[in-house]
């Protein structure tokens, strides 16, 4: 099973006798490539940090990766599992090998570590979720109404909701180690949810730009499967339409693909948008310049285009 690690890197302490110089120069030397089954099972590291003060003393620290959290660690009061799948009302999908549990992510993506008014928060989303509570492939259960996107070629259509977290961690002053102390599972209700959220990067007006790999959800598509089979059950957005929403009311086409930005207010109160005028498309990373105006989007997959977007206000990309 994979397993989700928000993780630091972070140096072990310098030479007391050195703390009381300046610093005139730090190097990073890089990792080398792990090379083993058993380097690459785990979170590996060979970096270090060679520091040089200002009495000429030259000291060098490896670094090591630090676990903050799991996919399946309880935060604070937040009674379900880091990376639970919510529907449109905020509740916990119910995983069918045991209804009991919910259907938890294995597959995180990208992250954010900010500072809001002097608190630290975590920004973690997930990609999909293609294991079930037994260990059984979703895919594979005879329960599972609706193919379900596992990053398997051909599968990538098929959509059901992720999700994404916000958690807020206390850094020791000493260590520099981070403890999550309290946490809550964004809602993306009112923008159609979030489905293949894969990789992210942060804005430099510190806000958190996610991705939706839109993959093969035609509109034109679903809207024929739609007139076979009005109920939604038939094409590609069935699981969001039935799981997700309920089967309260149709999951539309035109909310995948779209890139979301999330903020974080001073009271921890996030904040979603998706960019229509970005366009749409299997987005996998957007670079904000540095005129904050210009933005260039990666897409995923073999053989794919770079998106040049030219927002018409600095720090606004609701137009361009």
């Amino acid at each position: 099973m994979r397993v989700f690690t928000t993780s630091l890197l972070v140096s072990t302490v310098l030479a007391s006798g050195a703390l009381a110089q300046s610093v005139e120069k730090v190097e990073w030397i890089a990792s080398k490539h792990p090379e083993t089954l058993a380097e690459k099972s785990e979170m590996f590291s060979t970096a270090r940090v060679r520091t040089t003060y200002s009495d000429g003393t030259v000291t060098e620290s490896p670094l090591a990766y630090e676990m903050v959290m799991t996919n399946r660690t309880k935060v604070g009061l937040n009674a379900s599992p880091t990376a639970t799948l919510y529907d449109d009302a905020m509740r916990p999908i119910a995983d069918p090998t045991d209804p009991s549990q919910p259907l938890v992510s294995e597959e995180p993506d990208g992250s954010m570590l900010t500072n809001i008014g002097g608190k630290l928060y975590l920004v973690n989303q997930f990609e999909y979720d293609w294991l079930l509570a037994d260990g059984s492939e979703v895919e594979a259960h005879p329960a599972w109404q609706f193919t379900h996107a596992n990053g398997k070629e051909g599968n990538w259509g098929s959509n059901l909701p992720t999700t994404m977290v916000l958690t807020e961690v206390v850094q020791d002053p000493a260590s520099g180690k981070l403890t999550p102390v309290a946490q809550r599972p964004i809602d993306f209700s009112a923008v159609g949810g979030l489905v293949w959220a894969c990789n992210a990067n942060t804005t430099p007006w510190g806000t958190f730009m996610s991705s939706e790999e839109n993959y093969e959800v035609d509109a034109r598509q679903v809207e024929a499967d739609r007139a076979v089979d009005p109920t939604g059950r038939s094409d590609d957005l069935g699981g969001l339409t039935h799981i997700y929403h309920g089967g309260r009311k149709l999951a539309s086409p035109y909310w995948r693909g779209i890139t979301p930005e999330i903020s974080i207010g001073a009271d921890g109160a996030t904040k979603v948008v998706k960019h229509f005028a970005m366009g749409r498309g299997t987005f996998e990373l957007a670079q904000v310049l540095g005129d904050q105006r210009t933005l260039i989007s990666a897409h995923d997959g073999e053989n794919r285009h770079m998106t040049m977007f030219v927002a018409d206000r600095a720090g606004d990309l609701s137009s361009g």
